[in-house]
């Protein structure tokens, strides 16, 4: 079977969600809103009261005043006389006698004021008058000029409390997704003395201390990955050193063409230990790619001759078209991910078959695609995507996808995995092309 790999993006896509949220700037201007129309009409209520204490103050005063009058005066007391005072003073008018008094405080009958006076011990006045209604207060200008001031102090009060403390929270809910990047958070505002700083300076903890275990927990991971890759190296090595052994005994008094047989093998073997080391110092010390423009066809003949022994022995044949494209590569390291490509699709058919080298170019990109004619990859193999020293080759060390994938990555691009139909694999790396 195959070994692993899958496409990876070339950012980490951010999470999104769905899910709606009220700003609580909005409970802040909604909360003030329900308690400036509360106030507001309390305030009427006060207006309406004071309004109509007024006028009843106003009208009693009136009457006492025109009562005092008809006291010290010698006016008759007739029909007559109550038209013209009504007239003069606005009011019904209308004497009677002292019995008939039942108060001399401003009574409401509808929509009259009514009030009594006495004037002597046999005789009352009557003073009655229209009220003015229970909302002539709004036709007042103080009325609205203290609405208004409610108004204007309510929008005012919402605008500090929300650049108070809907802005601050606004500012570290932004700073949340942030959490986990290595990058510095922002400047947040931990000199508050309030809640707000308190949670200032505990996002700021928070994110150190998760880098820290962050940078802790990768140590602990490569280390563990170093020592799986050391053992895995011990075991790949193992067998083209013995092979070197013996062939190197063989090479004492042998005839010259065993000989120049085994000093063959020879080398082919210490290419296969050197690409080993290769590949495992790339896996171990990855580094950014060192950049330079090469020819891609050029790359892809060396990855060739370096895969041409085990692909000979496999009777295995390599073929390569397309188009002729210049890239900015570590000419090195794409070198070893093609061979190791190259490799896996040779192995996957141990019985002899056909690997297929073409590029092409998509937009501003050119891809490199190798196909092969073997049984294509497990659905564990896509599965398990990613994943260092997996391999379903017996012995295999599970670094050469997985270092392939590193590379494309290191240069930007991209290292997707598929089957194809009936039979067989495609493995593409989509770099960016110069031209």
């Amino acid at each position: 079977m195959r070994g692993y790999s899958v496409s990876m993006p070339n950012a980490q896509t951010p999470v999104q969600t769905n899910a709606k949220s009220t700003s609580l700037a909005w409970w802040l201007l909604g909360g003030i809103g329900v308690f400036t129309v509360a106030a507001s009409l309390a305030l009427l209520a006060v207006f309406q009261q004071l309004a109509l204490q007024q006028e009843e103050e106003t009208f009693a005063a009136l009457a006492a005043s025109n009562a005092g009058f008809l006291k010290t005066s010698n006016l008759p007391r007739s029909k007559e006389m109550e038209q013209r005072l009504g007239a003069v003073i606005g009011a019904e008018v209308r004497f009677g006698s002292a019995k008939e008094v039942q108060s001399n405080h401003v009574m409401r009958q509808g929509e009259q004021m009514v009030i009594t006076q006495l004037l002597d011990a046999q005789s009352a006045v009557t003073f009655s008058q229209k009220t003015a209604g229970r909302w002539a207060f709004l036709n007042r200008r103080r009325t609205w000029m203290a609405l208004g001031t409610l108004w204007l102090a309510s929008l005012g009060l919402g605008a500090w409390f929300a650049g108070g403390l809907v802005r601050p929270l606004k500012q570290l809910t932004e700073v949340l997704p942030g959490m986990a990047d290595d990058k510095p958070l922002p400047k947040l505002p931990q000199e508050r003395t309030d809640e707000v700083g308190e949670l200032a300076r505990a996002l700021k903890e928070a994110h150190q201390r998760l880098l820290e275990e962050r940078d802790r927990r990768r140590a602990a991971e490569r280390l563990a990955i170093l020592g799986r890759m050391a053992a895995s190296l011990a075991h790949e090595v193992r067998n083209p050193v013995s092979a070197i052994r013996l062939h190197a005994q063989l090479l004492e008094g042998a005839p010259p063409a065993e000989a120049e047989d085994s000093r063959a093998l020879i080398a082919v073997e210490a290419e296969r230990i050197e690409s080993l080391v290769r590949q495992w110092m790339h896996f171990a010390r990855p580094e950014p790619p060192a950049l330079v423009t090469e020819d891609l066809q050029t790359l892809i003949d060396t990855a060739v001759k370096r895969v041409s022994a085990q692909a000979a022995h496999a009777g295995v044949s390599i073929e390569w078209s397309g188009c002729v494209e210049k890239v900015s590569v570590d000419r090195e390291r794409l070198v070893q991910a093609l061979a190791n490509l190259l490799l896996n699709a040779i192995q996957a058919q141990p019985n002899g078959g056909k690997v297929t080298v073409s590029t092409q170019r998509s937009g501003q990109e050119v891809e490199i695609i190798i196909d092969d004619e073997g049984t294509g990859f497990s659905e564990q193999a896509l599965g398990r995507a990613g994943e260092p020293f997996f391999s379903e080759k017996e012995g295999g060390m599970g670094l050469g996808l997985a270092s392939a994938f590193e590379v494309a990555r290191a240069h930007g691009g991209v290292l997707l995995v598929q089957n194809r139909q009936p039979h067989g694999a495609r493995v593409v790396i989509r770099l960016m092309s110069n031209l």
